[in-house]
């Protein structure tokens, strides 16, 4: 297989970047597949994707000038379960709004900034590979530019909350430290409802954490 080539997306790439998270993202991820509404179809938010863009922190990865992967990363701050919580009341679209309640869930429960000590972190929304090109290690390739951007854009630490089991799997690797973890069960007793019947192997949504920015050493474990 030829070499992965990694750009830093622009803002005039977000149609390819909308287009792509359409056909290779939305129809397969888990947390949106499990979701009791099957008919519909969540889109790309574009002024979501935007504003991700706009911190040069969203990547497209390239083979043999072929658009395989895309990586959606962006600044959050000690509120974000809020701001979650917030952006789920204008959403036109039930499947939607679910998503990102159960998202503002996760993310309180993870508590990034304050279980770090830090005043931001660049948090990984979304890894998409191309269905075609699968098992191909691009999205190990995504976290690697991510966590090198991440360094040099002087972020502290870069998050990642894994609704895919294999993505969880990327993390562990690249020695991600486990923050918290979220059962389907535990989300549905805290609610009263059940919305998403999850299927192996994606059964919970564990969120990780990656110091890259230490004084004393980079990539340092967290102890918890």
């Amino acid at each position: 297989m030829s070499e992965i080539v990694v750009h830093i997306a622009s803002e005039r790439d977000l149609k390819f970047i909308h287009e792509f998270l359409y056909d290779h993202f939305h129809n397969v991820e888990p947390l949106e597949v499990s979701h009791r509404i099957k008919h519909e179809k969540v889109q790309p938010n574009d002024d979501y994707l935007m504003s991700c863009i706009k911190c040069n922190t969203t990547l497209m990865g390239f083979i043999d000038g072929i658009l395989v992967g895309v990586l959606i990363a962006g600044t959050i701050l000690p509120n974000e379960h809020e701001r979650n919580l917030e952006a789920s009341k204008s959403m036109k679209h039930e499947k939607h709004a679910d998503v990102l309640r159960f998202l503002s869930y996760i993310d309180e429960k993870a508590n990034y900034c304050t279980r770090l000590d830090i005043p931001e972190a660049l948090h990984i929304h979304i890894v998409s590979v191309h269905r075609d090109y699968r098992g191909r290690g691009i999205a190990n390739a995504l976290f690697e530019y991510c966590i090198e951007n991440g360094k040099y854009l002087k972020y502290q630490a870069l998050t990642v909350d894994c609704t895919n089991y294999y993505t969880s799997r990327i993390a562990e690797q690249r020695d991600f430290s486990l923050i918290s973890t979220v059962t389907y069960d535990e989300y549905h007793e805290y609610i009263g409802e059940k919305l998403f019947e999850p299927s192996e192997p994606h059964m919970q949504i564990k969120s990780y954490a990656l110091l890259i920015n230490n004084q004393n050493n980079d990539n340092e474990h967290i102890i918890l």
